[in-house]
């Protein structure tokens, strides 16, 4: 099979991230990948297995701490980061405070990461609170995949909050647990990914502060900035 034009560009910034699940590994896949190569940076979504033969998933901070460091000491020359949701995080992980301001429970928690792994290779990111979160982002664009009453309903949830990003974390109000309530047969790996596409990156990318923030240091790795 031919390779993408990109993929033949000589320098290239090889950045791995280890994702929660299938759904970040596709969003990765249809969303980022692409977008980033033509900054010359190569992203490798890799799916966080909490098994050999498990599906994706945080189990605890000593495994996730051994995936990062694993990946971080065997290719130095590139650079590691993760998409892991705060939704459902261990409390293993070092000063997780989810009573606290979600913005800052993640900058709190992300730094704390950084600092117990110390891999200069290492780039930190918490999706705040989870994955569903971001795609609360702009639901007037969601009419003509899922229908007017699924964008309003979607539109009602997302003017309740400052940000989508604020959409609370309980087992019933979670973003997730909101959109399966509005789409009784939403699944994850594939509407997750079809709404992201639907909404756009620069949308996701305005209504996100947190996650905005984290694909512009991705973006300050390009060998061209």
């Amino acid at each position: 099979m031919q390779e993408p034009p990109w993929r033949e560009t000589i320098e290239m910034r090889r950045v791995y991230i280890l994702c929660e699940g299938q759904t970040e590994e596709t969003f990765v896949k249809e969303l980022l990948v692409e977008y980033f190569a033509r900054m010359n940076i190569d992203l490798r979504p890799i799916l966080l297995k909490t098994s050999k033969k498990g599906k994706g998933g945080v189990v605890s901070y000593e495994k996730f701490k051994t995936h990062v460091e694993r990946l971080c000491k065997g290719d130095q020359g590139a650079s590691v980061t993760t998409m892991i949701d705060l939704y459902g995080l261990p409390t293993s992980f070092p000063d997780y405070q989810p009573d606290v301001c979600p913005i800052k429970a993640v900058k709190n928690l992300e730094s704390a990461i950084a600092d117990d792994l110390n891999q200069s290779n290492f780039i930190p990111n918490v999706l705040v609170h989870e994955f569903e979160g971001l795609l609360f982002s702009g639901p007037e664009a969601l009419s003509e995949l899922y229908g007017e009453n699924f964008a309003s309903e979607v539109g009602a949830v997302a003017n309740q909050f400052d940000s989508p990003e604020h959409i609370n974390n309980s087992r019933q109000t979670a973003p997730s647990k909101r959109l399966e309530s509005i789409k009784p047969d939403y699944q994850k790996p594939t509407d997750g990914p079809l709404i992201a596409i639907e909404l756009t990156l620069p949308t996701i990318r305005k209504q996100c502060s947190h996650f905005n923030a984290w694909l512009e240091k991705l973006e300050s790795l390009s060998p061209d900035a």
